[in-house]
């Protein structure tokens, strides 16, 4: 009853690489939605221009690095423990994020899929104690696992993620004697090594394999023996069992609880060391109506062609509103 003529009935996707370009477009009212703004651009655009309308929201997935869990050292549970224990959560969420995110680490499935995920608000105190910023504790369990001065090893990056977080981690790693060398490889190149299983140690990716929204039986799916997004080539019955599990339950009730067991093995294995759910900013011109942030972190791509034209089809232009403000 709220919605107006006209509705849209042509949308024009404009791929502009540089971010400076985009958001002087957007300030002269050239561009109407712009995704995955910085927190920093989005606190200069409330400065220029406060009539911009902006919704926070989460990129999913959680930023992870996955280690090959079938080969030394991550065949040791302990070492992935120290270097999750290596990591500076909370600072980095309030120095590298601007504590626009929150300082916790992610599992399976994301915190804000309500009922799916595993907040870490829930989980028990035993399971937080291993995810603390420790590094200290960190190089006792190098040592306990036979890496008393520490190890060498590298990390294959896709260059799409955020490769100046990716520096921030080195540096915590390097502090417990982890001397990781950051590979960076084009998304295509990337693809093309890491589905062919020629890495040897660390892989990320900016669809890394923790804090995902996307459906549940998929996320059950990506550390399943012999999935080709398996990039730690994990292969652990108890998680297997899981996933057929799943299939085979009859409730709602029941396929909940499987997802809470799987949440919590995946973090207690440390099948993936945790980093965090970053955020960005959704800008909207005032005169777009019916706009929430709806298609995530790249336009229509979270959602999927099908859930686009849904949304698409229910938004409408106040012409009168552009108008009057000079557009």
């Amino acid at each position: 009853p709220e919605n107006q003529l006209p509705y849209i009935n042509t949308v024009k996707y404009l791929y502009i690489p540089d971010d400076k370009e985009a958001l002087d477009a957007m300030r002269a009212g050239k561009i109407d939605v712009i995704d995955c703004v910085s927190p920093v651009q989005a606190e200069e655009m409330r400065k220029t221009n406060p009539e911009i309308i902006q919704v926070l929201t989460p990129l999913p997935p959680t930023i992870s690095l996955d280690p090959r869990i079938d080969v030394k050292p991550f065949n040791d549970i302990r070492v992935r423990r120290a270097m999750q224990k290596a990591i500076d959560l909370p600072t980095i969420a309030k120095t590298y994020y601007h504590g626009l995110v929150e300082p916790y680490p992610d599992t399976l499935t994301s915190r804000y899929m309500k009922g799916w995920g595993f907040p870490y608000e829930e989980w028990p105190q035993d399971l937080k104690d291993e995810y603390n910023y420790d590094p200290m504790a960190a190089k006792q369990l190098l040592s306990e696992s036979g890496y008393p001065n520490g190890f060498k090893t590298n990390l294959v990056a896709d260059t799409a993620g955020d490769m100046n977080l990716l520096k921030i981690i080195q540096s915590y790693l390097y502090q417990i004697g982890i001397d990781m060398e950051i590979r960076p490889m084009e998304t295509n190149n990337w693809n093309n090594f890491v589905v062919n299983r020629k890495h040897d140690q660390l892989v990320h990716h900016p669809a890394g394999h923790l804090g995902h929204t996307s459906s549940p039986l998929r996320d059950l799916y990506r550390f399943r023996t012999g999935s080709p997004d398996n990039y730690g080539m994990v292969s652990d019955p108890v998680f297997d069992a899981l996933y057929e599990k799943a299939r085979m339950a009859t409730t709602l009730e029941e396929v909940l609880q499987i997802f809470r067991d799987a949440n919590e093995y995946v973090a207690r294995q440390h099948i993936a060391i945790s980093v965090l759910q970053p955020m960005a900013y959704s800008l909207c011109q005032p005169w777009i109506k019916g706009f929430n942030a709806q298609f995530g972190s790249t336009w229509g791509a979270a959602a999927g062609p099908g859930m686009l034209s849904f949304y698409l089809g229910r938004f409408w232009i106040n012409q009168d509103l552009k108008k009057s403000m000079g557009h």
